[in-house]
């Protein structure tokens, strides 16, 4: 095991890898803001950002932030978070470490920034790096936790060479292949909570978190209330249930049947809802946060 000295040293070198990376992001913006100003078409713009060398260059930090987090992660012998990374760093291609995209509110469309979707997946994994080896217990836990919301954001991507899902097999299929290869203890299909009405058998369960995961799939407005729906009869039936004290309620659909707002929002009038995490995932993503 790596002493603590060794791990920090490769953490701030993360750190500062992702630091470069997000300067040159920040002049890829600049440059896109100033063909607003001038009134500028879209290709223009592409062209003259294309021409400025400055995607090839983040492309590059971009690979070399993505080392530094793979190295870091086995120096500090997060074995299970090594592998979440490598799972969800496979999709992208050396080609798409430098591409951008406007990223804003997904409802009313409002452009906000410039957003580096490679780097991102890097940001997201640095956050439970640092909070690994801090002193607190809980924020261990929290660190965790972090890494099986972030699998689960990750299906789509998962999803994408495959082609759209047509039905909840095709996700489980998914949440298996990327849980199964992050936590050792997940199980698919397999726990039992026993109720005195009726029992129930979550879509999956991680037992070292105490969390079970609940999946609809929607490929219609019709289905997306049936999805709901069906979520909230979980959320009354594992009510009580001690072993298991957090429930992830995960709604894929293939169109924007429904906002985030709207999903966590369906699922609160049923009074347990503090004890459920929501996770909408899109076929067709709306604009991306710049805050995963």
């Amino acid at each position: 095991m790596a002493t603590e000295a060794q791990v920090e040293r490769t953490l701030a070198y993360v750190r500062e890898c992702v630091s470069i990376a997000d300067n040159t992001l920040a002049q890829i913006y600049y440059l896109y803001a100033d063909g607003f100003t001038r009134k500028e078409a879209d290709a223009d713009a592409d062209s003259r950002v294309a021409k400025s060398g400055y995607p090839s260059l983040l492309g590059d930090q971009v690979a070399d932030a993505a080392t530094a987090l793979a190295v870091a992660l086995d120096v500090a012998g997060l074995s299970d978070t090594r592998r979440a990374f490598a799972l969800r760093w496979e999709h992208y291609r050396p080609s798409d470490y430098g591409d951008t995209d406007w990223y804003g509110d997904p409802i009313s469309n409002e452009l906000e920034g410039r957003i580096c979707p490679a780097l991102l997946v890097i940001k997201e994994f640095v956050k439970p790096l640092v909070a690994s080896f801090s002193d607190d217990a809980t924020a261990r836990v929290e660190a965790r936790l972090e890494i099986l919301r972030n699998a689960l954001y990750g299906i789509p991507k998962f999803l994408s060479r495959l082609g759209l899902p047509t039905g909840e097999p095709d996700i489980q299929r998914a949440m298996d292949a990327i849980l199964s290869s992050v936590f050792p203890d997940y199980q698919s299909k397999k726990v039992l909570i026993l109720k005195a009405v009726k029992s129930f058998i979550p879509d999956g369960a991680v037992p070292s978190l105490a969390a079970l995961i609940e999946l609809k799939f929607a490929d219609s407005q019709g289905k997306a209330k049936v999805g709901v729906d069906g979520i909230r009869t979980d959320q009354i039936g594992y009510d009580g249930t001690s072993e298991f004290t957090r429930f992830y309620a995960v709604l894929f659909q293939t169109a924007n049947f429904l906002t985030p707002q709207e999903f966590e929002a369906a699922l609160a009038p049923t009074g347990n809802a503090p004890r459920w995490t929501t996770i909408l995932l899109t076929g067709d993503p709306p604009l991306p946060s710049a805050n995963p």
